[in-house]
C-alpha cells in the first residue's frame, strides 16, 4: 500500500533535490543581492549575500560560497569596511581547492580592492602578461581596465594597454559577439574606463561616446548607480565641449538618479557642477549662488568646497 502510494505520488523527494532546491535558492538571493545592489541599497543586498553563503555552506557547495564571499567583500568594500571586505577576501580562498583551482572573480575582486585602497603597484601585479595568460579574455579585459587605472595614477605610459582594450572591444562588436560576457557589467566597467580615459584626454567627443555605450548597458539591466555615474560623465564631457543644454540635460537626470538610489554624496556633487554652470553661464546666477552657498555651508567634502570657492567667491 505504502510502495504504491509513493508510485502514485512521484515518490518523496531526494536528498539530491533537496540539494538543487537549496542552491537555486542560493542564487535567488543573490539576484535579489544584485538587484538591490544596482539601486545602491547596500545593506539590503549584503544581507541577500550572506544568506546565500549560508545555504550554499550548509550543502558545501564550493562554487555558490566562492561566488557569494566574493560578493559579499565587494559590498564591504563599498561601504568603506575594509577590513571585512578583506576577511571575505580570505573565505573566498580558501574554498578555491584542487577542483576549483582558480577563480576569476577573486583576482578581479583583489583589482577593486586594490583599486579602492590606491595600491596601484598590486594591480600591476594581477595584471601582468604573464598572469593574464591563466584567463578568459573577458578577465584579461577587464584586468586590463583595472591596469589602465592604475597606471594613469602612476603616471606611467599605458598605451600598449589602451591599445588592446580598444582593439579586443572592437573586434568583440565587429563578431557580434558581445553575448559572451558572462557579466554584462564588466562590458559597461570597460566601456566607463575607456570613457575615462579619453576625459582625461581631453577628448570629450569620445569619452561621450564610450560613457554612452556604458549607459546602455547599464540601462538593459536597471543598474542604477552605473546609470547615474554614466549620466554625470556624460554631463561633463558636455559641459567641456560648450554643449550647454545637452550638459545641462544629463545632470539634471543624474541628480535624479543619485537621489532615488539615496546616494547623497553624489547627487550632492552632481548638483553642484549643474549649478556652477548655471552660475557661469549667468543663468538663474542669484539662485544657483545662493542654493551654492547653502551646498558649501553643508558639505564636508574639501574638494567640492574649493571648486565652489574658485567660481563664487
Amino acid at each position: 500500500m505504502l510502495s504504491l502510494l509513493l508510485s502514485a505520488c512521484g515518490g518523496l523527494p531526494s536528498k539530491r533535490d533537496y540539494v538543487f532546491y537549496d542552491i537555486g535558492e542560493g542564487y535567488d538571493f543573490i539576484e535579489t543581492g544584485d538587484l538591490l545592489l544596482g539601486r545602491n541599497q547596500l545593506e539590503a543586498g549584503l544581507h541577500n549575500y550572506l544568506k546565500a553563503y549560508e545555504k550554499f555552506t550548509l550543502i558545501d557547495y564550493r562554487a555558490g560560497k566562492l561566488t557569494s564571499s566574493a560578493l559579499i567583500s565587494r559590498v564591504y568594500l563599498k561601504l568603506g569596511n575594509k577590513e571585512e571586505a578583506n576577511k571575505w577576501i580570505l573565505k573566498c580562498e580558501e574554498n578555491l581547492d584542487d577542483g576549483i583551482k582558480s577563480f576569476p572573480e577573486l583576482t578581479l575582486l583583489k583589482a577593486e580592492y586594490f583599486l579602492n585602497d590606491q595600491n596601484y603597484r598590486e594591480i600591476l601585479l594581477l595584471s601582468s602578461e604573464e598572469f593574464l595568460a591563466g584567463f578568459d579574455l573577458i578577465t584579461r579585459l577587464e584586468l586590463t581596465a583595472y591596469r589602465i587605472l592604475a597606471l594613469i595614477q602612476l603616471s606611467n605610459d599605458y598605451s600598449k594597454e589602451l591599445l588592446f582594450l580598444r582593439t579586443s572591444i572592437q573586434t568583440i562588436e565587429e563578431k557580434d559577439e558581445l553575448h559572451t560576457f558572462d557579466n554584462p557589467l564588466s562590458l559597461a566597467f570597460i566601456y566607463y574606463t575607456l570613457g575615462y580615459v579619453s576625459s582625461r584626454e581631453g577628448k570629450w567627443k569620445y569619452a561621450v561616446f564610450y560613457f554612452d555605450k556604458s549607459l546602455a548597458v547599464d540601462k538593459g539591466y536597471r543598474h542604477y548607480s552605473g546609470i547615474a555615474d554614466n549620466l554625470y560623465a556624460i554631463g561633463i564631457a558636455y559641459k567641456n565641449m560648450d554643449e550647454f543644454e545637452l550638459a545641462k540635460k544629463n545632470l539634471v537626470s543624474a541628480v535624479e538618479v543619485f537621489g532615488f538610489i539615496n546616494d547623497a554624496n553624489n547627487k550632492e556633487l552632481a548638483e553642484t557642477e549643474l549649478l556652477l554652470m548655471y552660475f557661469s553661464k549667468g543663468n538663474e546666477k542669484e539662485e544657483s549662488r545662493e542654493r551654492l552657498l547653502d551646498i558649501y555651508s553643508k558639505t564636508t567634502n574639501n574638494e567640492l568646497k574649493k571648486k565652489i570657492d574658485s567660481i563664487i567667491k
